[in-house]
């Protein structure tokens, strides 16, 4: 089936051809335009795991039940054989002091909604990358058991991982629950990816948040990820500590949090992160 076809299936009119547009590490960005003018925002890979497009369309409908002051595209249809969503097009605009303000407030906002225990209802994808969930009433047995243990696992099997970083991981696994306390706050709505690839203002200036892998977990986790690749504008931090305040040590657990990420990176784009997995493993074992 044609991707057109699949897309007026999903969405019940005929829709013209899908134009690729710029982004996309992992599946396809296109635009679409729906027999009525109307613009839809697709993504579509081949390859991509079973499951991917509806794991993605819950997090983005669980994420908008919740994200006051925060947009999220609203889900039109999603399929998995062909592997396709299609979201509502939003046109991106200029990010300003206001729109980093938005985002650091609206963000607290969200992480707000909790759970009684930690994870989702649903395993979902980071990338091409199963996302183990199930609930944990521990926020350290829960990183160890779904976070770095899988993907841990999963970057031996490829033969990704030194004998030294393995077994720096192994190290770490057994001292989590003095590393990751239990957040006093419980659980958070998280993102889950939360990058800054991932959120962009839209025409008026207001945050969009797309490309989820929502659980609920330490809300330091969705903090440390914003770190990950260069930060935010300060701005955003500021306005997300008069919002909510994060624990005066959050810091310190930056670097293992983002240790999954690279983990996944190292699983999915190679071994140019393997010399950050490694720093980062040491400094914890």
């Amino acid at each position: 089936m044609s991707l057109e076809s699949a897309l007026a299936a999903l969405l019940g009119q005929p829709v013209g051809l899908a134009e690729a547009v710029g982004g996309g590490d992992i599946a396809q960005p296109r635009r679409a335009v729906m027999a009525d003018g109307t613009n839809v925002f697709v993504k579509s890979a081949k390859g991509m795991p079973r499951g991917w497009a509806r794991a993605e369309a819950m997090g983005l409908e669980r994420l908008a039940s919740a994200a006051c002051g925060v947009r999220v595209p609203r889900v039109l249809g999603h399929s998995d054989v062909p592997p396709v969503l299609a979201l509502e097009w939003v046109g991106f605009g200029r990010a300003t002091p206001a729109y980093w303000r938005a985002l650091g407030a609206g963000l607290a906002e969200m992480h707000r909604t909790s759970a009684v225990e930690y994870g989702f209802d649903e395993n979902g994808f980071i990338g091409r990358t199963l996302q183990s969930n199930g609930w944990e009433e521990s926020w350290a047995v829960f990183f160890r058991d779904h976070r770095i243990v899988p993907l841990h696992r999963y970057c031996q099997d490829a033969g990704l991982l030194s004998t030294n970083l393995s077994d720096n991981l192994h190290s770490i696994c057994t001292r989590l629950e003095e590393l990751l306390p239990d957040p006093s706050e419980g659980p958070s709505l998280l993102h889950g990816d939360l990058w800054s690839g991932n959120v962009e203002p839209d025409e008026q200036g207001q945050p969009v948040l797309f490309d989820p892998a929502v659980y609920f977990g330490s809300r330091e986790a969705d903090m440390a990820m914003t770190t990950l690749f260069g930060g935010f504008d300060p701005v955003f931090y500021q306005a997300y500590e008069e919002a909510w305040p994060l624990p005066g040590d959050w810091e310190e657990r930056q670097g293992l949090l983002n240790l999954y990420h690279l983990l996944n990176h190292v699983l999915l784009f190679g071994g140019a992160y393997l010399a950050r997995c490694e720093v980062v493993a040491r400094r914890y074992a």
